[in-house]
């Protein structure tokens, strides 16, 4: 059905232009459509404002009943036709749309498009005029609430009643659908963080986690009203600001998200400071009526301090600090103490709220809250990262020192302090300060009258303080243990009770000169009564007491027992008689004993003079006697060497045999010397056993062969380690093979043996070596020895059986053997069977591991050197003595490249050593004018370089301890000693200066 379109003003006057549901139903009729619809598009969003259906719209196939508003909807519907018209403001400003459809094309017409503008006209003028309507109610409501928030915040409404009533007023004003009011709390000068107002509530939509610092923080710098703006932010914050700054902030919440009007944001505005007025007002009105209470509650705690017993102090000072901590909303309040030299500081008392942050701690760690306690300063100590919690400190001093402090701890959210609190709380601390130190002065009182106590009780002498009147006033517990009476029995009565009949006389004269002051300070001794009824000797000495006016007060004595001084002063008399006599008698010994001191010292060095004029003797002529040996054993040798009859050869070989036994003798009164005069050396380490007895053995086989004695010995390489010093070792080895060399049977054989002892074998009086003990046995199937000269083997210069037999020897061998053994920490003994042979055995402690792996020089031949001589090379031999000089002449005689030449002192040495520039100088130590020590050091500090570098092989007869060793350590290049080996000395040369 069609509207003719020449009537549509006459339709439109015909309908209501001020109800929407006329002007749809006008616009239906004019288009022939099924249905209209107004849509509001203002802030709120796509919301339906009216929709009217056609009469008889429901007869069109799928048409929903009821209202729609979206393009979708229509197509949904299989709808056709479809027309939409704008709706306006005065102001251009977009207010909605009127849509008209149906299932066919709908009959637009010029006049059906003007019907339909005017329409629109008049449902946008309808809509703003609404809009007005309903905003000056909502201004009208608002000032009407506003006014009765202000009414009932002046008659003294809570605090939070006119924040919720606000709330809602500003929320039904702004069209929000929750709200929520926080608080602003924290210490940091701007103050981000929050919590919900504590006894408001509110139909939040949002809880606190929905916030952030910098949501506070973008709302305090805008200082009224922001509109975040983000999805998960709240719709608006408006700030509750007062004179003194923002208290709080109000958050609105709206479903539909829109823009807020100016209006409204003022409106938001003016009703937060409002609240923030009122919160401010509030809390100052509080803070007067805290200051009051707190004004009291330090008033009744000084007084209750200043009266309070010396036991109360401590539960007195827990009920100030949980009364003061409540009233100012506390977490922790803390007594801390200040040690007396200011250097430590100690926990006294402590007081927790119950509802308190467990984390509340005073931190003692912290520099400025201990600097502020040891100085004694109020301070108050802002939260920080490294302190979570704000702090106040308020100090106790006494006499201006600094003697700890109250600190009161608040929760981390909490307001900052009022800015008078530090100075009102001072108070306080002087109280506490005051009561503290009372409190101490009376313990330090009590703890000196008990040690006072302790003291006197620990005396062992009697202790009395009588009164003026005589009569006994204080005693000790000696006094108690000495009469067996009690202190109850005691004071009020006589002193004089337990005084003998005989001294009280005595006694009492001393008491009444004390008194009078007429006592000359003497003591007095008089006998008592003691608890068993024996009678005592006691020592009195008492002095009078007086008062600041001289007067009389009392008499203070002391009683000690002097029995045991009395009875040794008698047994002191008897003895010093006793004594007396036997002073007389004792210097008479003395003077007996003295001469024979005398005679004894004189017999002491007369043998030490001997003892070193024998050593002296000893070394002197073993020295003497190396000399010329020298000469015999080096031209002998240099004879064997050559080509000699046979019967020449044998008398040279007796020459040889009879020279090195006189060198053995000599040594072994060297070694006599050494151990007498206690300058044995040795150098103890690591030793291969199987090589020094493989050594030893090679020594001794020459001799061994000659009497058809079989050696036998473990394999070189036994493995065994013994700790000792090798050089003596091999001596003691060799001085045992050759007893059994001489000794043995003709054709027998002598057997070495080397063994680990088990630990019950081990010798049991000497020390643990640590690794258990090494034996070493020679044993020989000789004649053997007497049972009953077995004692005197090894007495030095004791040949047993010399006077039977032509064996060589001097008798100090075994003796040096077992001399050597025990410095080497070992031990040597025998067992000998007449006809069956001797076993010498030696012990000596394992070695964990060798120190040192000695390996045995080849000893190659000895001739005239090899091949043509070459350039000649110079040997300077610095020696005194014609003989040495010719046979070491002889011997390089054997070397043709050599050239000798020859110095007879020290000075002519150094002389010729500039000169020739040798290649080798041969140096013997006891020089004329220069000795050849101090020539050594002069080549070796030499100008010339090539003389600093020359070698040097010392040759001398002087083999005393350390000899070796200090030319060694000069720069020495080898050793010689005299006699010369010729042999050694050869091999030295062809080292040192070889053909070239």
């Amino acid at each position: 059905m069609t509207t003719p379109a020449a009537e549509p003003l006459a339709l439109l006057a015909a309908a209501d232009p001020r109800t929407a549901a006329g002007l749809c139903e006008l616009a239906c009729d004019a288009l022939g459509a099924a249905a209209a619809a107004v849509t509001s598009c203002g802030p709120a969003g796509a919301a339906v404002l009216a929709a009217v259906e056609r009469r008889g719209a429901g007869r069109l196939p799928g048409l929903p009943p009821g209202s729609y508003a979206d393009a979708a909807a229509r197509g949904a519907a299989g709808l056709a036709g479809h027309v939409r018209v704008p709706l306006r403001g005065r102001d251009g400003e977009p207010l909605g749309a009127l849509d008209a459809v149906a299932a066919e094309p709908l009959a637009v017409g010029p006049g059906a498009l003007r019907l339909l503008d005017l329409a629109a006209a008049a449902l946008a003028r309808d809509l703003e005029v609404d809009a007005l309507r309903a905003a000056a109610a909502r201004r009208a409501r608002l000032q009407v609430g506003l006014a009765d928030l202000r009414r009932r915040s002046a008659a003294g409404a809570r605090v939070e009643e006119v924040l919720a009533g606000g709330a809602r007023l500003v929320a039904e004003a702004l069209g929000a659908d929750g709200w929520q009011v926080l608080q602003l709390v924290g210490w940091a000068p701007q103050r981000t963080a929050v919590r919900p107002w504590p006894g408001v509530t509110a139909p939040v939509r949002r809880g606190p986690g929905a916030w952030s610092r910098d949501l506070t923080a973008r709302a305090l710098a805008c200082g009224g009203v922001l509109e975040p703006g983000r999805p998960e932010e709240p719709s608006l914050v408006v700030v509750l600001a007062s004179p003194q700054g923002p208290v709080g902030l109000l958050a609105l919440h709206r479903d539909a998200p829109r823009s807020s009007t100016p209006e409204e944001l003022q409106l938001a505005a003016s009703v937060g400071e409002l609240l923030g007025s009122s919160v401010a007002l509030r809390e100052s009105e509080d803070g007067l009526e805290r200051r009051e209470e707190l004004k009291r509650l330090l008033l009744d705690l000084a007084t209750r301090f200043t009266s309070l017993a010396p036991d109360d102090v401590h539960r007195s000072i827990d009920r100030a600090l949980a009364d003061v901590g409540a009233h100012l909303g506390c977490a922790l309040v803390a007594l801390h103490r200040v040690s007396g030299d200011g250097a430590a500081v100690r926990p006294t008392h402590r007081w927790a709220a119950p509802d308190a942050d467990t984390d509340a701690q005073v931190p003692v760690e912290d520099p400025e809250w201990l600097e502020a306690v040891l100085t004694g300063r109020s301070v108050v100590l802002r939260a920080s990262p490294a302190r979570p919690h704000p702090l106040l400190v308020v100090p106790l001093r006494v006499d201006g020192r600094a003697t700890g402090a109250v600190t009161l701890v608040r929760d981390a959210l909490s307001s900052p302090w009022q800015e008078d609190i530090p100075a009102r709380l001072l108070p306080l601390g002087a109280a506490l300060a005051g009561a503290t130190a009372r409190m101490h002065a009376v313990n330090a009182l009590h703890e000196s009258e008990r040690r006072y106590r302790d003291v006197v009780d620990s005396v062992a002498d009697i202790i009395v303080h009588a009164g003026p009147d005589g009569q006994v006033a204080f005693i000790n517990r000696a006094w108690t243990e000495f009469t067996g009476l009690s202190l109850e029995e005691t004071v009020g009565g006589d002193p004089l009770r337990r005084i003998h009949p005989d001294d009280k006389a005595v006694a009492a004269a001393h008491l009444h000169a004390a008194i009078t002051g007429t006592d000359d300070g003497s003591a007095r001794e008089v006998r008592m009564y003691a608890h068993d009824g024996s009678v005592r000797w006691m020592e009195v000495k008492g002095r009078a007491l007086r008062d600041d006016e001289g007067a009389l007060a009392g008499f203070s004595g002391i009683v000690h027992d002097v029995t045991e001084r009395r009875e040794a002063e008698a047994r002191v008399r008897r003895a010093a008689e006793q004594a007396e006599q036997a002073r007389r008698e004792a210097e008479q010994a003395r003077d007996e004993a003295e001469q024979a001191r005398d005679e004894a010292e004189r017999a002491r060095d007369e043998a030490e003079r001997s003892s070193r004029a024998k050593s002296e003797f000893l070394s002197r002529m073993s020295h003497e006697l190396r000399t010329p040996l020298n000469a015999i054993l080096g031209f002998g040798q240099l004879l064997q060497l050559a080509d000699l009859a046979e019967e020449d050869g044998e008398n040279v070989d007796q020459i040889l045999r009879a020279g090195r036994h006189l060198l053995d003798l000599i040594n072994e009164v060297l070694d006599v010397v050494r151990i007498e005069s206690g300058a044995l050396t040795l150098s103890i380490e690591a030793v291969d056993v199987g090589d020094v007895v493989a050594e030893s053995l090679d020594l001794v086989r020459t001799a061994a062969g000659a009497r058809g004695i079989t050696l036998r010995a473990p394999a070189r390489r036994c493995g065994l380690l013994a700790l000792a010093d090798r050089q003596r070792l091999k001596q003691v080895l060799i001085n045992l093979l050759s007893n059994t060399v001489k000794y043995g049977r003709d054709d027998g054989e002598s057997v070495v043996r080397c063994e680990v002892l088990p630990p019950d074998r081990a010798p049991q009086d000497l020390a643990d070596p640590g690794f258990g003990w090494l034996r070493l046995s020679v044993a020989d199937d000789g004649r053997g020895i007497p049972a009953d000269r077995i004692k005197d083997v090894f007495t030095p210069f004791e040949r047993l059986g010399a006077e039977t037999t032509s064996i060589e020897g001097s008798g100090v061998g075994l003796s040096v053997t077992r001399t050597l053994v025990e410095a080497l920490g070992g031990r040597v003994d025998l067992c000998s069977e007449q006809g069956r042979g001797t076993t010498f055995w030696v012990d000596l402690p394992l070695a964990e591991a060798p120190t040192s792996c000695p390996v045995p020089a080849g000893a190659g031949a000895v001739g005239d050197a090899a091949g043509a001589p070459g350039p000649r090379r110079t040997v300077l031999y610095v020696e005194d003595n014609p003989s040495n000089v010719m046979l070491v002449r002889r011997v390089l005689s054997r070397r043709p490249h050599l050239h000798l030449v020859v110095a007879h002192d020290g000075a002519d040495g150094l002389e010729e050593a500039a000169r020739s520039a040798p290649d080798l100088v041969l140096l013997d130590l006891h020089l004329p004018s220069v000795p050849g020590q101090e020539v050594l050091a002069a080549l070796r500090e030499h100008a010339d370089p090539a003389l600093r570098e020359v070698p040097v092989v010392v040759v001398s007869a002087d083999v005393s301890a350390g000899t070796e060793a200090r030319v060694l350590a000069a720069g020495a290049t080898a050793f010689l000693p005299k006699p010369l080996d010729v042999r050694h000395l050869l091999e030295v040369l062809d080292e040192r200066v070889p053909v070239s």
